[in-house]
């Protein structure tokens, strides 16, 4: 949508400043106004190198900055006019009048933003609100809001518009009755795995999503799917969802199921994480399907197992963390941003070292490793998202935090995945 606006705005001869504030603070967007000197209404061009009208636009949260710079006293002066395109206007009200939290945590977003709630920082929302700088010098203003909103009501606009009014500012309103937010999609995850309450990571995992969801700005649902609900036909079951993840909870119903699942999510470029069982898996799938070792199997469903890939760790890991290092170069140490970093476990089963060689031939590497090397993580380089982890990065919101790879994960969901013509990321290869 905002790469939309930018190509009208150049077709009309104007230059414009796309806002992305997804992440950032609210002091961190001020700083990077004044950086540019856009409260300034001299002409910039002498002093910047920004031309002297410029149109600043974003879309939601970043909507929010852009008329709020656009009504602050001290900018109206170089702002010729401002449009608010499903924009909060009204943060404190807002806060009060959650619309969907079942879809975002929208009171967390704004904590996040601002540093706390009304009661504790009821200056910083007033400051915060383009409603509290509405006045006789605000700039025209064409407020735009569709009815069926999911992230935030058009409640904001219908407080905006009497204030511009009583202020004599020229607006109009454009109140769409009929229309949803079309800049932002909803990301659905598939949750594989059989939904048991009484696991603690089955706990977690709603609430890390929910807090991913928050810290990344990408509104999310996810669905719990048995193994056991669509056999070998994955794709059928699973093609309406942006993103796989197998969940911990093994063995299965359905191994087969699990396995359908995984390679569905391997062979589609659907963005995958597998924890704890949903790691052990995501290697038989692989060992299996690409490498060809068809006898690849759990130990724990299948203790005479000819090639047991999956075997029973020499130390349990439940109710343990542990140091993982990272390989230099790996996507697990671009999203944790170093070599090391600290997880939790719940697993008595892991990769049996003993057939680490029969991974040196594929594209599905071990990128993590415990203070003994053994296997915690392993990766496809080349698809778009597929992790794997022993550990259990949803434990994490049990403390109350959220987890980079789990806000890596969604990322990935969220954003459009470009599928090669032969509808695979990996190519298969045959033991020797």
């Amino acid at each position: 949508m905002t790469l939309s606006w930018s190509r009208y705005f150049l077709g009309a001869g104007l230059d414009n400043l796309v806002v992305e504030s997804h992440g950032q603070t609210f002091a961190d967007i001020q700083d990077s106004y004044l950086e540019l000197d856009l409260y300034s209404p001299a002409d910039r061009s002498d002093r910047v190198g920004l031309p002297a009208v410029i149109v600043i636009h974003g879309g939601s949260w970043s909507e929010h900055d852009s008329m709020l710079t656009a009504s602050c006293e001290s900018a109206v002066g170089g702002v010729r006019a401002v449009i608010s395109l499903y924009g909060p206007i009204d943060l404190a009200w807002g806060y009060h009048h959650p619309l969907r939290p079942d879809i975002i945590n929208s009171r967390r977003v704004l904590e996040n933003y601002l540093g706390g709630s009304p009661e504790q920082l009821p200056d910083a929302y007033a400051r915060a609100s383009p409603t509290t700088h509405i006045g006789p010098g605000s700039p025209p203003t064409l407020l735009i809001h569709g009815g069926r909103d999911q992230l935030v009501s058009n409640a904001h606009a219908d407080r905006a518009a009497p204030l511009l009014k009583r202020a004599g500012v020229a607006f109009e309103y454009l109140y769409l009755p009929f229309i949803t937010r079309t800049t932002i999609a909803m990301t659905r995850i598939a949750l594989v795995g059989e939904h048991n309450q009484q696991y603690q990571a089955h706990i977690a995992i709603p609430r890390i999503l929910e807090m991913a969801s928050t810290s990344v700005g990408a509104a999310c649902e996810a669905d719990w799917v048995p193994t056991d609900s669509f056999g070998t036909n994955a794709a059928g079951r699973l093609d309406r969802y942006d993103a796989i993840w197998c969940v911990p909870g093994s063995p299965y119903a359905s191994m087969e199921g699990a396995l359908s699942a995984i390679r569905f999510a391997r062979e589609s470029g659907r963005p995958f994480l597998g924890t704890c069982g949903g790691f052990q898996h995501a290697l038989i799938e692989y060992v299996r399907n690409v490498l060809g070792y068809h006898e690849a199997d759990h130990a724990e469903s299948n203790p005479g197992a000819s090639l047991p890939l999956i075997a029973p760790l020499t130390c349990s890991l439940v109710g343990t963390s542990g140091t993982i290092v990272l390989a230099e170069g790996s996507r697990a140490a671009t999203i944790f941003g170093g070599t090391e970093t600290v997880e939790e476990y719940h697993c008595n089963f892991g990769f049996d070292a003993r057939y680490r060689p029969i991974l040196s031939s594929g594209e599905l590497q071990i990128t993590g490793v415990d203070e003994h090397g053994e296997a915690r993580i392993v990766e496809i380089a080349e698809h778009p998202f597929f992790i794997a982890t022993l550990f259990q990065p949803e434990r994490r919101a049990l403390t109350g935090h959220s987890h980079l790879l789990v806000e890596a994960f969604l990322r990935a969901a969220a954003e459009p995945t470009e599928i090669p013509a032969n509808g695979s990321f990996t190519a298969s290869t045959s033991p020797t």
